[in-house]
Order: structure tokens, then sequence, then C-alpha cells
């Protein structure tokens, strides 16, 4: 029988472009990490937080230029959090079903087409094992999570929009943060999402974050503010623009940039029917735009200090392409 290597898939190439105490309901095993040491865990790790809580309130405009670029940081997807949960340690090698939802998740079409030959099937599991176990500490642990914002009235003192008070963040450490694409369906009908990987993080930062303003200039101001108006107009042509529905018309997104050390607890499922898994990390900056598109940046933080470059990405890239070429896009065998 020919040996299997490694996965080398065309869909492969996309996962580099690539959230208290409650029962653990899921299918795998997985290590627990009951207590975290945070000092520990930050050793040797260089951050810093410009600001105060207080002075994290927004006080100045950001303009895009000025964002630094340390990191890549990945798109939370399923995909790229699989990675991710082997990154952290949160499954074991020798936890078969584990390696198999890796391979529904990121190689579903191999998976269906030996899911009924065993013994293929189980030298693809080896041959995922072996790329796993190779792999593991090149995968991504920086991601970069979306929230949504409402904004209020705009202070030209400030020169800053408040943020709406049900979605300002006071000191907060906690977020619950979910897959972009948390709702993708499963590799195969029989296969039950809430039995799978974790599809939502309770991340638990290092410190806390507020935020109740976002600062811009004036005119950023004034052209967000005349953007809203024009869609609401579309939206009610001839109508009454309310005070009510210009609020409602402010939307804003923040985007956490999220470097993760190390898993908690498997929680149970989200009343979104997804589970849920803690984790540990620091927060090492933050953007706000106006769109999901993220089309024009409002105000950014950044509290990373290193400026080296992120290379896993690329070192994954590399492997990926190279086996893809290998085998034609036609499979793991050689």
């Amino acid at each position: 029988m020919k040996k299997i290597t490694l996965i080398a898939a065309s869909g492969l190439l996309f996962i580099l472009l690539v959230v208290s105490g409650f029962p653990f309901i899921g299918g795998y095993g997985a290590g627990v990490a009951m207590a975290v040491d945070f000092d520990k865990l930050l050793e040797n790790y260089t951050d810093e937080y410009i600001r105060s809580d207080e002075e994290n309130m927004a006080t100045k405009e950001t303009a895009a230029s000025e964002v630094p670029r340390n990191y890549i940081y990945e798109e939370s997807s399923v995909k790229n959090l699989s990675h991710l949960f082997w990154a952290v340690g949160l499954y074991k090698y020798e936890d078969e079903e584990a390696i198999k939802e890796f391979l529904r998740i990121n190689e579903c079409e191999i998976y269906k087409n030996y899911f009924n030959n065993e013994l293929e099937l189980q030298e693809i599991i080896e041959a995922t094992r072996g790329f796993l176990r190779d792999n593991k500490y090149q995968f991504p642990t920086r991601f970069e999570f979306m929230l949504p914002l409402k904004l209020s009235d705009y202070s030209a003192k400030r020169k800053a929009f408040e943020i709406q008070d049900s979605y300002k963040i006071e000191s907060l450490r906690r977020f619950e943060l979910y897959a972009t694409d948390y709702r993708l369906g499963p590799c195969m009908l029989h296969h039950k999402i809430h039995l799978g990987y974790p599809r939502a993080l309770v991340m638990e930062f290092s410190r806390p974050l507020t935020l109740a303003y976002v600062p811009m200039s004036q005119k950023v101001a004034n052209d967000y503010m005349q953007e809203r108006m024009d869609f609401l107009e579309r939206r009610w042509p001839g109508g009454i623009v309310t005070q009510y529905r210009v609020y409602e018309s402010r939307e804003a997104y923040l985007l956490l940039k999220v470097k993760i050390f190390t898993h908690g607890k498997m929680l149970r499922v989200s009343n979104r029917g997804i589970p849920v898994v803690q984790m540990f990390g620091a927060l090492e900056g933050f953007e706000v735009y106006n769109n999901k598109e993220k089309d024009v940046l409002f105000y950014a933080e950044n509290y990373v200090t290193s400026q080296n470059k992120g290379k896993l990405n690329e070192q994954l890239k590399e492997q990926y392409e190279l086996l893809l070429k290998k085998h034609k896009g036609e499979g793991v065998f050689q």
C-alpha cells in the first residue's frame, strides 16, 4: 500500500490567508488549564499599554497611516481556529476523533472520499497526525476578532464620538468571541456541530480594556454622518429621519488584535448551539472602522513595542505550495 505523507489539497492553501465554570459538552478529550498565571505567560513577551484605563477613553485621533503593522493577525475563521487549538495544546495526538475533526474542517472532500475505506482513511489520519506533530509550533496564535459598536454624538471639543451606553466597554477583561463563519455547516450530515471543535472563545485578557469614545477628525466625522444620512434617505425615501433612526444607523466595528497563549476549560454549548472554549491571551491592539469591510479607519491603538514581523504564515505557505505542486492537488498519496 502506498505511503501517505502530508495533506496536500488546494483547500489547505486558503488556511494561511487565513470565544466560568460550565460542564464540558463535546466529543473529544482536551487538556485543562485550571489556573492561569499571567505573569508566567508573559515572560519574555513585551507589550506596553500606552494609556491607562481613563486615558483609553480616547482623546486623540489616529490616521490610517499611523497604524503599526508589527504582526500578521489571522481571520478568526473555523479553519484557522482549528489550527490554533493544536498550537495551544487543546487536543492530544492520540485523540483520533480530534484528528478526524481537523480533517473534516480542513479537508472535507478528502474525508468524504475515503470515509468508507477504513484502511485508506486510517493512513490519512496517520498522515494528519504527523502533520500536526511536525507543524503545530508554526501554526498562528495571533488573531483578529470583530465586534459591533454603535456611536452616539460627536464632540468637537474632544474630537471624538461617544459610544452608545449599551456598547461601551468599561474595564473588561473577558469577551465572548465567535468565529467569523461559526454558522458553517458540518462536513457530513451525520456530524453534529455541537460535538465538534469550538466555534466560539471566551477570551480572557491579561489586562482590561476600556473604550467609551472613538476619536476622529471633524472632517472624518462629517463624512461619516453624511454617509449615514444618505443611507437613511435611501432606506426611507421621503420618510421622517428620527433621532432614533439616526442613532441606530451609526454603526462602527471594533477589531481586536489578540495574541493567544494558552487554553482553559471547555465550556457548555452556547445559546447559539455551538461549543465554546476558554482562552487566555494579551490584547496587542485594536482598531475601529466604519463598517465590516474596514473601508475607513476611525481610530487605532497599538500596545506592542516589538518590531519583529511574524513569519509563521510565510513558512506554512511555502510548505503547502510545495505539497500542492508535488501532488497536483489530487490528494495525499505519493
